[in-house]
């Protein structure tokens, strides 16, 4: 990381008027920085523009297997208020169905949004395709008990 990433990415963090242009400086030295690009996403839409989620979102599209990309854009829709927050998520599991940390993110990003049944559901799913692997039976579990369903939490 340069000087000017660390000083953008600072400047980011304590809110200091400007940080939006230092980062931008910052992303034209180094493009592909996933903190800066992260940064400028969120200061973009804290100042209210509306093709910040868009533009990570075709970065995610590129880079299906950013999990903290992922993560980081479901956060900052659901602080927003935008509709859909897994889509870029979803989207990365059809292109890569297998991928454990994107399956792992997604599950636990659902649980953070209290879609316990729909997470329940999800890992039901991919028992189901993958076979029994360790603790996703148990996974399952939880997020029924979370779910509010007991019985079948205990079932599994």
């Amino acid at each position: 990381m340069t000087n000017k990433s660390t000083t953008a990415l600072d400047a980011f963090e304590s809110r200091s008027p400007g940080a939006l242009a230092l980062l931008q400086a910052a992303l034209a030295d180094a493009p592909g920085d996933p903190a800066l690009i992260l940064a400028e996403t969120e200061a973009l839409a804290e100042a209210g523009d509306t093709a910040a989620f868009p533009r990570l979102e075709n970065i995610l599209a590129l880079n299906p297997g950013w999990v903290a990309g992922h993560k980081a854009l479901a956060q900052l829709k659901i602080t927003f208020g935008w509709p859909d927050p897994l889509s870029a998520i979803e989207a990365a599991l059809r292109q890569n169905p297998d991928d454990a940390a994107l399956w792992h993110a997604f599950l636990n990003l659902l649980a953070a949004q209290d879609r316990h049944a729909e997470a329940a559901d999800h890992t039901a799913a991919l028992r189901a395709r993958i076979g029994e692997v360790p603790g996703l039976r148990l996974l399952e579990a939880r997020f029924a008990g979370l779910a509010g369903d007991p019985a079948r939490g205990a079932a599994l």
